[in-house]
């Protein structure tokens, strides 16, 4: 599934492969864009199973992007879920 946040350069699309949801991330993770990544990603972790995020396409990261990533870790933990994040989606990287 492609998903592109309307009016941003912000695009992500997500997979499942064997339980695992493969989050590609695109674009800025900034102040600006924080709360529609937050959106965004809560819904990935919605899905059972384990989260990769690739950071590859990531354009710009501010500090509100590294601590939304913080955050993200800690929900992942309190749920006993791994999250991790990765050069790429792929499940050899």
């Amino acid at each position: 599934k492609y998903i592109k946040v309307p009016g941003t350069d912000m695009n992500a699309s997500e997979q499942t492969i064997l339980g695992t949801a493969h989050v590609v991330i695109a674009g800025e993770m900034t102040i600006y864009t924080a709360r529609d990544w937050r959106d965004r990603l809560l819904i990935a972790m919605e899905a059972p199973g384990d989260v990769v995020l690739d950071l590859s396409g990531v354009s710009d990261i501010d500090a509100a992007g590294i601590q939304l990533l913080a955050s993200l870790a800690l929900e992942a933990r309190a749920a006993a879920r791994a999250l991790r994040a990765s050069r790429s989606a792929s499940l050899g990287a």
